[in-house]
């Protein structure tokens, strides 16, 4: 059984350890530790979503044991497919004009920024492309850990712009770290070929 230590680490990266190990290691089961309800409750989900049996232990009043183990019969995968080995590019296109996701404190957007950046490195499918305009441009330029994740994903085949004329206007052009400068007229194309989110 391989045991995973994930306390003192923030949602959602609990349950993507345990899914990425889940994924790569074909694993019969796997040992979690968690010092949060939430994480229980999430890998709990994951547990769903993947047939396997979830077992929970609360070892101390901030230290949880979650067991997850492959029942006789395992969820069955939609067409065929196996959710924890198939990863391919999708046909959508995520757009971020903002270095913060949602509103209200800058820095708790900042840190859910980061951890919905390292979600998508977890995903099924891919977005095609991810656009960064407006301050959204401060991510593949100064955010190191969504700068990590999103060249993960450009190796996998997900196209990543910003916008060149955002970048100067934040005097940011010499410091792309991942993707290529692009321009609104290549935004607005792309707009028509994918269906568009724009999670902030």
């Amino acid at each position: 059984m391989k045991k995973i230590d994930a306390t003192g680490l923030a949602c959602p990266r609990p349950v993507l350890l345990a899914r990425n190990a889940i994924r790569e290691e074909e694993l019969q089961s796997l040992e979690v530790l968690v010092d949060n309800k939430v994480a229980t409750e999430n890998l709990t989900k994951l547990s769903q979503q993947v047939g396997y049996e979830i077992e929970v232990q609360q070892e101390a009043e901030d230290l949880y044991r979650v067991l997850l183990s492959q029942g006789e019969a395992p969820a069955a995968e939609p067409q065929g497919e196996n959710p924890l080995t198939s990863q391919d590019t999708g046909d959508y296109m995520l757009v971020f004009n903002s270095e913060f996701l949602g509103q209200g404190d800058p820095e708790l957007g900042a840190i859910l920024m980061e951890s919905y950046i390292h979600v998508l490195t977890g995903q099924d499918r891919f977005p095609k492309v991810i656009f960064f305009y407006n301050s959204g441009v401060k991510i593949p330029t100064q955010n190191e850990a969504a700068i990590f994740d999103l060249k993960l994903l450009a190796s996998k085949g997900v196209e990543i712009y910003a916008c060149g004329l955002c970048l100067d206007f934040y005097h940011l052009a010499d410091q792309l770290q991942v993707g290529s400068p692009s321009n609104l007229f290549e935004l607005a194309r792309l707009n028509t070929v994918y269906p568009t989110i724009n999670p902030c």
